[in-house]
């Protein structure tokens, strides 16, 4: 061969050779490559137990699955790859006995079952999530809620949800055989009315009663408790309904799973008693926003009242009660299906102008209804006799509680969505405390609480909008009364991004004064409780209950993003309020459980900005110049908040 012939041949070995190296990467990257990859490295490592002592070679194992999902996160493996890492990781808990193992794991399954409901992968995984929380977190409460969601979310895998009825109905104590679809029930008998003689036998009366809730009193008292109003509130991820009654009922709470012989969704119902409707009120709001399709009210009997809320589809629900007036709150919430978010109908107090803040208290909710009486498909006695998917026990009030996300600055533990996505900030909601009737706190020189803090809120949204350019909206603009859940449902419905609730302080000593920023959590000290109490207007015992309960109200994330709000605007309010008052005192952002930001979907917190209690203090604040510093102080750590979002996205 020529030496010119040489060199095309060792040419084209050279181009042929480059084109392999360069598409063997490609070839490579497979799914099944990287299937069959991890699958080969999970065998060979769980036959070397010396291997297995070594951290480092569990999570390189778990990588091989996770990294399945990072390059094929819609692929044929990717649910089984999640899954698998997520059994790893619980693996490897059982190993090291570390609690960070066991969340991730949680996690991990978290992401499968959200990923792919309509795979039985993501079944599996919303099943491992109630096991553990059952058998190793010890939390029945929580397991039975993770257990519900089998049923809820993955309806098809039948298999699952099986067995997570076996497990509901052995933490329930039920003597009937789970995993069938529903037993055999009793003759059902003719349905109650006012003038039946007898009480009839009520839903879920074969599972253990739920614990009684909120003592009502005597009949002799008063008479009959009257339920006053239906209300209900809306966005793409929430719905909150609320029922007022004229004072405190004792309430049962039960969760049907839908029966299509009688073409009945699943549904929840509270059973309120020595109850009655009153005069006037609206028996059912049509919802329809992809959660509920209905609110109902009926007298199912004599002396019991029963709120039942059909359910289209949901992740989870959470029951509270609220004083002065009593009403009882349901808030369900949920990632809303596509077709509801395409067109579908809403009832929410959204759709009004932003400028026109929420519905006035007592202003319809909802469409009147299609005609149909709301009792007419109420469950009746002996449709509750199925076995019920759930008794909405108050668990949490026998166990404490441990705090989650401590108010303090720095970086979070768990970004929230706005970080994760670097969305920013484009409206605001700022809540005057009280008003109307409810006047707050006052002070020596008669200066009351509602009238300042509406000047300040006032102030504060003009600043906003001009300064950082967002939409501002305020919950009330003139003196009117709100209740604490309205406050917050409008900031859901209005899709805010902040809420921030204006409130003064009171301190029985007339020497306190300071500044003070609270985010929601269970309180570290009894001046945090003192607030909260005077706040939420509570009693003693109310509060304490509020504090067993409060961490099922929560979300981790949306605590640490309050807690970095807090910090940013605490900061910024005290160095406004010091530029030409020097003595005024740092009291630090701090946690308490107030009811005005249980159920905001966004960080949120409340300001104190200042003691009325204190008669200097409350002349400052009586001053147009310093309001003012103050208010721009507020503005300024809201602007280093939403540079801090956008810095880490």
């Amino acid at each position: 061969m020529t030496p010119i012939g040489r060199r095309i041949v060792w040419f084209l070995i050279a181009i042929l050779s480059l084109g392999l190296f360069l598409a063997g990467p490609a070839l490579a990257l497979t799914e099944k490559f990287l299937w069959d990859n991890a699958v080969e490295a999970r065998k060979k490592f769980m036959a070397d137990t010396k291997a297995q002592a070594n951290r480092e070679k569990w999570q390189a194992v778990i990588d091989r699955y996770l990294r399945v999902v990072q390059n094929f996160p819609s692929g044929e493996k990717a649910d089984q790859a999640l899954l698998t890492a997520g059994d790893l990781y619980q693996q490897m808990h059982k190993r090291s006995q570390r609690s960070a193992d066991l969340d991730n794991a949680i996690e991990t399954y978290q992401k499968t079952a959200r990923s792919f409901p309509n795979r039985s992968s993501g079944a599996a995984a919303q099943l491992r999530i109630g096991e553990i929380f059952l058998n190793q977190k010890k939390d029945t409460d929580r397991a039975y809620r993770e257990l519900l969601k089998v049923e809820l979310n993955h309806p098809k895998s039948k298999t699952e949800v099986a067995q997570a009825r076996k497990l509901m109905a052995r933490i329930s104590g039920s003597n009937k055989t789970a995993g069938k679809d529903e037993p055999p029930a009793p003759p059902a008998p003719a349905k109650p009315t006012a003038a039946s003689a007898g009480k009839p036998t009520k839903p879920g009366a074969e599972s253990p009663a739920a614990p009684k809730v909120a003592p009502a009193k005597d009949p002799a008292e008063g008479g009959p408790i009257r339920v006053t109003r239906l209300r209900h509130w809306q966005n793409p991820s929430y719905s909150r309904v609320a029922v007022d009654l004229d004072r405190p009922v004792t309430f049962e709470g039960h969760m049907l799973r839908a029966d299509p012989k009688l073409k009945l969704p699943m549904r929840l119902y509270l059973d309120l008693e020595n109850a009655v409707i009153g005069p006037g009120v609206r028996d059912e709001i049509v919802i329809a926003d992809g959660f509920l399709s209905k609110a109902r009210l009926a007298q199912y009997d004599a002396k019991t009242v029963r709120l039942v809320l059909d359910i289209q589809h949901i992740e989870n629900y959470r029951i509270f009660s609220l004083d002065n007036p009593f009403r009882i709150v349901i808030d369900v919430t949920g990632e809303t299906p596509p077709a509801v978010l395409a067109g579908g109908p809403s009832t929410s107090p959204s759709e009004k102008s932003p400028t026109a803040g929420p519905p006035a208290a007592g202003a319809p909710e909802g469409p009147a209804g299609d005609g149909k009486p709301s009792g007419s498909d109420v469950p009746a006695a002996g449709e509750g006799d199925k076995e019920p998917l759930q008794d909405l026990r108050e668990t949490a009030l026998k166990r404490p509680k441990t705090p989650r996300g401590p108010a303090r600055g720095g970086a979070t533990d768990q970004a929230s969505l706005a970080r994760q996505l670097g969305l920013g900030i484009r409206k605001v909601v700022i809540d005057p405390g009280h008003g109307g009737k409810d006047r707050g706190t006052a002070g020596p020189s008669g200066l009351k609480e509602k009238d300042l803090t509406l000047k300040a809120a006032r102030l504060l949204a003009e600043k906003i909008q001009k300064k950082l350019g967002l939409e501002t909206v305020l919950t009330r603009t003139k003196d009117e009364f709100l209740t604490l859940e309205e406050r917050t449902a409008a900031a859901n419905t209005l899709a805010a991004d902040l809420f921030i609730s204006v409130h003064a302080n009171a301190h029985p000593s007339a020497k306190v004064n300071g500044l003070e920023t609270y985010i929601l959590n269970i309180a570290t000290d009894q001046e945090a409780m003192r607030v909260a109490q005077r706040e939420n207007a509570a009693s003693n015992k109310n509060m304490s209950d509020l504090q067993m309960i409060l961490g099922d109200l929560m979300l981790n994330s949306k605590i640490n993003e309050s807690s970095v709000l807090g910090n940013h605007v605490h900061r910024a309010m005290v160095r406004g309020a010091r530029e030409k008052t020097k003595d005024v005192r740092d009291l630090g952002v701090k946690q308490a459980p107030f009811y005005v930001l249980i159920g905001a979907n966004m960080p949120s917190i409340l300001v104190e900005i200042g003691f009325m209690s204190n008669k200097a203090e409350e002349k400052r604040l009586m001053s147009e110049e310093y309001l003012d510093r103050l208010t721009d102080g507020i503005v300024e750590g809201i602007r280093q908040y939403r540079d801090s979002i956008k810095k880490s996205g």
